[in-house]
Parts: structure tokens; sequence; C-alpha cells
């Protein structure tokens, strides 16, 4: 399938859909649109939030959180499953595969529109720290998800880091 985005969560899901897809790990740092990926979740089956934290050791952790936690609903729902993953481990990776420094294949199918590539390359590593070139980088954002997607399903080992194995 090509790049293309979507409006609503009802497109989101016809694609998955058509596509077989069993789980769909979802950004859930945008603050604004956090407490509505964490509903999402909670009603939907292999719906997976993530978000990043820079400092947290190793290349993720699973949790168990209550996805109305701040609200006058916490306590009422079932709990649902959040993964937390060190970003700069990722986009590492996934620059390495982009760069063809790894020992897996990263390619754009042809008829990719240009805006994809200007959002995948949209970042860049510099002294110490990722910083933005542009101000669109979701294509980017969604590349490291699907690296870290792939890790977690055992596809794309990506370091040595005995936590994924441990799991």
């Amino acid at each position: 399938m090509l790049y293309q985005q979507v409006e609503t969560w009802k497109e989101l899901f016809d694609i998955c859909k058509e596509n077989n897809v069993e789980r769909i790990y979802c950004d859930a740092a945008y603050a604004l649109r956090q407490e509505e990926v964490y509903s999402v979740a909670a009603n939907t089956p292999g719906f997976i939030p993530v978000i990043d934290n820079a400092r947290l050791q190793g290349l993720y952790k699973r949790e168990t959180i209550d996805p109305h936690e701040g609200t006058r609903k916490q306590g009422t729902g079932n709990l649902i499953t959040r993964y937390v993953i060190n970003p700069n481990m990722f986009r590492h990776k996934t620059m390495d595969l982009m760069r063809g420094d790894a020992e897996q294949n990263w390619w754009i199918p042809r008829g990719t529109p240009m805006e994809y590539l200007s959002q995948v390359t949209a970042e860049e590593w510099v002294g110490n720290e990722w910083r933005k070139k542009r101000r669109h980088n979701h294509a980017w954002d969604t590349e490291v998800l699907q690296t870290f997607a792939a890790t977690r399903a055992r596809i794309l080992l990506t370091y040595h880091d005995q936590s994924i194995m441990e799991e």
C-alpha cells in the first residue's frame, strides 16, 4: 500500500481490514488527542498506544494503564496496554535501514508521493540530538513506529538488547 492520510478512525480500520492488519501501534504522545487514542484502544482489540521517553533504559517497556486516568471516568473501565519506547534508538535504527547500513532492506514503492519523501527525511541527527529540518514529519514518525512494530514482532532485531528477548 502506498502512503496515504486518513481523516477518520473508520477509514483507518477499513484499510486495516482490507490488508489483514492484526495490530495497530498508534502514537499517543499528542496531548490533545491522547484521551481519544486511549478511548479507541479501550474499545478496539489490537489497537495499541505508544508514547516515547528518551530517558528510557533499553528499547521499550510494556505498561498496563487506566485509559481514563486523570479524568472523571478514572477506574470505570478496563485497563489497556501501552508501550513506551526509547525514540532515539528506534530513530537511529530506522535511519540505518534507510541508508542501507542495516542487514535488512528498506524501500519505497513506486508512485509514493513526494510529500512522503519530504516528511520521512524531515529530521536529522545533529550533535547529540534529533532536529527537525521541516515542520511536517508524520511519515518519519510512522517509519519509526514501524521499526518498533517490526522489533516487537521479532521481524527485525534492533540492537543486541536483552529487553526484546526477555519479553
